[in-house]
């Protein structure tokens, strides 16, 4: 990458030399961050959120601050590229969101769309949430973007994933859009990972909270719901606590991970579940069974339930240990939710690659 942080890849695209890509809507640098560890130096990266920005300098290098709606695309002009490759906001399409169909970040799919035809590089890669894939909601948007694509002379195909078959310890169902340029070869299916990563796994690799590195303490207070939402599990479904914030099940994948995490949004870990290293018998599930028994809920949590840290947030998402954000503890949590995931970043670059180097 153009003054990385880190030491320019040597991959090579056949003879033609160094693999390149360009990053739209870049935001923290989850998936610049995987691709930049498959091998491809990234040209440039552009972001508005100046945090983000930031973020990305310190970690990855450059990142061009800047408007992505208002920007003018004829102005781009990188050469040979080999793939082009962003996240746009998902709000507007998330089930989590209002799904507002005119939600003005909803265009920003087709910005993208606009920022490939003007590149024209080999492959393009455009990761959303599953919902745009999906639902009968969004069919014509899905139909007009993709012949918006195919209109640049791309052949593409969609691609719903989770991000736990991709060693990622999270249950984070995705779609990705991966166009592929007439003269290219064509990527019908995705490399996966050959393991299972398990939230415990990530846990139990830190020291306790607030003990370096495991810094960046939420101390969103965790408080018995009045009225809680039961379902079979005390992980899956149920509504035990104020806000959305659930227990985190060690023998388990973790649940998409909120961007509005930092406060009562966000995840609830058991420390001694932590020590035995399973959820088990855990005080989470002896009172999950007395609240389905018919008995009240308490009027106090036990001790040994806390909010997650910063770093474990992040580690959870597979960030590095030693990548650092920027900002505000609440504008890092945003910065992590919001991200992809790195590691299912990795494999993405890594079927790319595939393709580029046969």
């Amino acid at each position: 990458m153009s003054n990385t942080k880190h030491q320019k890849s040597s991959e090579t695209h056949q003879d033609t030399g160094p693999l390149k890509a360009v990053s739209f809507f870049s935001g923290a640098g989850g998936l610049d961050l995987g691709f930049h560890k498959c091998g491809f130096d990234i040209v440039a990266a552009h972001e508005i959120n100046s945090d983000c920005c930031e973020t990305y300098r310190v970690n990855i290098g450059d990142c061009t601050q800047m408007d992505l709606e208002s920007f003018d695309e004829t102005h781009l002009d990188f050469g040979d590229i080999d793939v082009v490759f962003g996240g746009p906001p998902c709000q507007g399409f998330s089930v989590l969101g209002n799904m507002r169909p005119n939600d003005p970040r909803n265009n920003l799919i087709f910005r993208f769309a606009a920022f490939v035809g003007r590149i024209k590089p080999r492959y393009f890669v455009m990761e959303n949430v599953s919902a745009l894939a999906k639902l009968a909601k969004w069919e014509t948007t899905r139909k007009a973007l993709i012949a918006e694509f195919e209109s640049h002379g791309y052949h593409v195909n969609m691609f719903i994933v989770n991000a736990k078959d991709f060693q990622v310890p999270q249950n984070r169902e995705r779609v990705l859009f991966i166009g592929t340029r007439k003269d290219a070869a064509l990527i019908t299916s995705l490399i996966t990972g050959s393991k299972k990563v398990l939230a415990g796994d990530v846990l139990r690799s830190l020291p306790s909270a607030g003990t370096f590195p495991n810094i960046g303490v939420c101390n969103a207070k965790i408080v018995p719901a009045k009225n809680p939402i039961l379902r079979k599990s005390p992980y899956t479904g149920s509504l035990l606590f104020n806000g959305k914030g659930r227990v985190i099940d060690l023998d388990d994948f973790v649940k998409a991970m909120p961007a509005s995490m930092g406060g009562n949004a966000t995840p609830i870990v058991d420390i001694e579940s932590l020590r035995k290293g399973h959820s088990r018998d855990s005080w989470i599930e002896h009172y999950h069974r007395k609240l389905l028994s018919g008995k009240s809920p308490v009027t106090d949590v036990s001790p040994t339930l806390r909010r997650i840290t910063l770093t474990e947030a992040a580690l959870l998402q597979t960030f590095p240990l030693d990548f650092k954000f920027s900002g505000t503890q609440s504008s890092q949590f945003r910065q992590i939710g919001n991200s992809v995931p790195p590691k299912l970043a990795y494999f993405i670059a890594k079927t790319i690659k595939r393709s580029l180097c046969m």
